[in-house]
């Protein structure tokens, strides 16, 4: 008799081994909390690292009736594993070689793509672009139709052959009803967890190669200053005019610059277009690295973790005190997967 398969339920979206580079003890880090429920909440709690930054089943698909956690097993092989003994040397200070450099960026890319501002984004996007790429497949259909090399059912539901591989349709659900009768295609998407993580897959597997053209350096703070990171530690630095910047960089974009905390006083960094020499060169003040401190919080989606309190927080940014609030994202986290398992499901019952 086989073992019942064990699935791993606590999904963390960023990696404990990450998060303890920030604590003092390996089992707690000072977080801040960007919602909470009353004035009575301090601004910082020590957070234990195996609750925080982490979802139940966050990951976990129902596939074919049996849950699967591929997608977790995939970042832990992928890039945690082969990433935490390069943290250590970073955190340590010992040199690291080039290959070891690729790792780390292989790291950043993926946890670009794990977390629920990931998620958000995606979801804000297909909604934005769902009509025109959905265009692309449709006449694919109809090509097929003309040709005869559909099926003569008056319904049919296609499988990714017909879809826009590479698209932000490939591999999410997607239902296609031809009714010849009226002569009519009908297509419906569902934006949802697979939605989620087909597109991380992708990401993954295509434009984060982007990330690797580009020339990465690890700085190293001043004596003084620590980095905090955050629920959303991949900051991609724009800066439209020499007025303004934004969080909305592109991964390669010239001259927008992507960071990533990697401890308290380590932070992997690259500018866009610079050559191995241009990036040597350049050096931060303290003010910058000030700077970089504020952009992390604010690139935060909740959650701020830090080695120290950073009283000036809530100058930067301001915490939600709203209960109605608070108790919505606790019961949006609870309902997380048995939802998207029925909406899931649902849409491929509606045939």
């Amino acid at each position: 008799m086989n073992p019942e398969k064990q699935i791993t339920r606590d999904n963390h979206y960023v990696p404990q081994f990450y998060l303890k580079y920030w604590s003092g003890n390996g089992n707690t880090v000072r977080t801040f909390n960007g919602v909470v429920p009353n004035e009575s909440v301090p601004y910082w709690n020590n957070a234990a690292i195996k609750k925080i930054a982490c979802n139940r089943d966050f990951y976990t698909q129902v596939i074919n009736g049996a849950e699967d956690d591929s997608f977790e097993k995939f970042l832990t092989d992928e890039y945690e594993t082969p990433s935490k003994p390069i943290f250590d040397k970073v955190a340590k200070d010992q040199p690291i070689t080039t290959r070891e450099l690729d790792i780390l960026v292989s790291f950043l890319a993926a946890q670009y793509v794990r977390t629920p501002a990931w998620y958000q984004w995606v979801t804000d996007t297909f909604k934005e672009a769902f009509h025109p790429t959905l265009k692309e497949t449709v006449e694919k259909v109809e090509e097929a139709h003309k040709t005869g090399n559909l099926p003569t059912e008056p319904f049919h539901r296609f499988d990714g052959s017909l879809r826009n591989e590479g698209s932000m349709l490939d591999g999410i659900p997607l239902k296609i009803t031809l009714d010849r009768e009226k002569s009519a295609i009908e297509a419906k998407a569902l934006a949802s967890r697979a939605l989620f993580l087909s597109s991380a897959r992708r990401m993954l597997s295509t434009t984060a190669k982007t990330l690797h053209e580009h020339n990465w350096r690890i700085l190293k703070t001043p004596a003084g200053v620590l980095l905090p990171t955050s629920d959303n530690p991949v900051i991609r630095l724009s800066y439209p005019n020499q007025h303004a910047y934004n969080l909305n960089g592109g991964l390669g974009k010239k001259n927008d610059n992507i960071l990533l905390p990697l401890s308290p006083n380590h932070l992997l960094f690259t500018q866009i277009g610079s050559t191995k020499e241009e990036l040597e060169e350049i050096e931060l003040s303290a003010d910058d690295y000030q700077f970089i401190i504020k952009l992390i919080i604010e690139n935060a989606t909740r959650y701020v973790f830090a080695r120290k309190e950073i009283p000036e927080i809530n100058t930067i940014r301001p915490r939600l005190v709203d209960p109605q609030s608070f108790e919505n994202l606790k019961l949006a986290r609870e309902e997380w997967h048995d939802k998207n398992v029925e909406l899931e499901n649902s849409f491929w019952r509606q045939i």
